[in-house]
């Protein structure tokens, strides 16, 4: 059975256009209010607050609303006098660098590391971990400062950012989770927001500071599929202060280009944002031929691409390989291990197989009870 999906579309007033197709088992394990967090998605891509709707033009949904009763159909309208500020859907495009040249912060790792001394979602040590910019180096001084200005007024505390070094455009990530944040399949969210609390989202952990009113939650955009043991939405935990800590503003854009990538529905949407990509972040973003600087997120090899599923499997088993040297396991170890590791697979993969079950047939009797006299409505 084809699973359901909800969909949003834009309404401008005159015309709608479909944005995201987003799987409903998504909706449901990345939030608690279903509402509250479409509304946020929009607002991440579109760079501009608005009301959701189940009809075009019709009145606000209900924010409390959960699950089972959502639409399968929904549109987001701007408030009055809001124009977007559209996300770059090349946001993570390895081969889109800076017009000019930036200035390479050697200590940038190292800064990082004296912030975040380890996986700031594993807690595992530095040394298998990479000094992650949130938004790719590759994208330059004068893109970062485009893309703070662009937004920052949406948020209560304005900043300003012009280096795409600063520590705030930065975390401390285990290397395959830096590898899923390249292809789009983590994202960070900041709550409490304009839109969220933290009790709107699914989470694992502690708040990032006790003394702070707010936490940094990863979220797998894509369902976590890697060879190493599950890594769980979890709160990320920063120590320092909060002045160095990454800034909404980056965490949304960021959190907008992640979710369009993976759910993105309509070419006609797609054309807003190229043709907003034109006139906004292709100025400050396009290569000149005698920049050489690379970059953590860059290829100098113009037949590069985002890495493959066996690029992501591979960094599984050298990360895994060297936990357990570190741990001094013995051959024998090492072979139950991994024996342990395939039994965990396979009962994965039946547990998944048996919710594909149940969700269908939870489908069929949902189905079998509709009332609802909105026949856009799943009851």
């Amino acid at each position: 059975m084809e699973q359901s999906e909800v969909h949003i579309s834009l309404d401008d007033g005159t015309a709608q256009t479909l944005f995201l197709s987003i799987p409903t088992r998504d909706v449901e394990r990345l939030s608690y209010f279903p509402h509250k967090w479409l509304k946020f998605v929009m607002f991440s891509i579109c760079g501009a607050h608005g009301v959701l709707s189940a009809t075009p033009g019709g009145t606000a949904v209900d924010d409390d609303t959960t699950f089972p009763k959502i639409c399968q159909s929904y549109y987001y309208r701007f408030l009055e006098g809001m124009s977007p500020n559209f996300i770059d859907y090349n946001g993570f495009d390895e081969r889109i660098t800076s017009t000019a040249r930036t200035v390479r912060a050697t200590d940038f790792r190292t800064r990082i590391m004296n912030r975040d001394q380890c996986c700031v979602v594993t807690g595992e040590k530095a040394d298998i971990c990479d000094a992650a910019h949130l938004i790719p180096k590759c994208k330059g001084d004068a893109y970062i400062k485009q893309v703070v200005q662009s937004r920052r007024h949406l948020y209560p505390q304005e900043i300003e950012i012009s280096d795409i070094d600063d520590v705030r455009n930065g975390m401390l990530l285990r290397k395959d989770l830096h590898a899923k944040l390249s292809v789009s399949n983590i994202a960070f969210l900041r709550t409490p927001n304009a839109l969220l609390s933290p009790q709107d989202i699914p989470t694992e952990g502690v708040m990032v500071f006790p003394e702070l009113p707010y936490r940094i939650t990863m979220q797998h955009i894509a369902p976590d599929s890697g060879r190493l043991p599950p890594c769980r939405d979890h709160d990320a935990y920063l120590i320092g202060t909060a002045d160095t800590f990454p800034p909404v503003v980056i965490l949304d854009f960021i959190y907008g280009i992640v979710a369009y990538r993976h759910w993105r529905s309509d070419k006609n949407a797609h054309e807003k944002l190229v043709s907003y990509f034109k006139d906004h972040y292709e100025p400050v973003s396009r290569r000149s031929p005698a920049d050489d600087t690379s970059s953590d997120h860059e290829s100098k090899d113009p037949t590069y691409s985002l890495p493959s599923k066996e690029y992501l499997d591979a960094m599984d088993d050298v990360l895994e390989l060297s936990l357990m040297i570190q741990q001094r396991m013995t051959p024998r170890e090492v072979l139950v291990r991994a024996q342990q590791k395939q039994d965990e697979v396979q009962l994965r993969e039946r547990d998944i197989s048996r919710m594909k079950v149940e969700e269908w047939r939870r489908a069929i009797s949902d189905n079998d009870s509709v009332k609802s006299s909105n026949p856009f409505c799943v009851a």
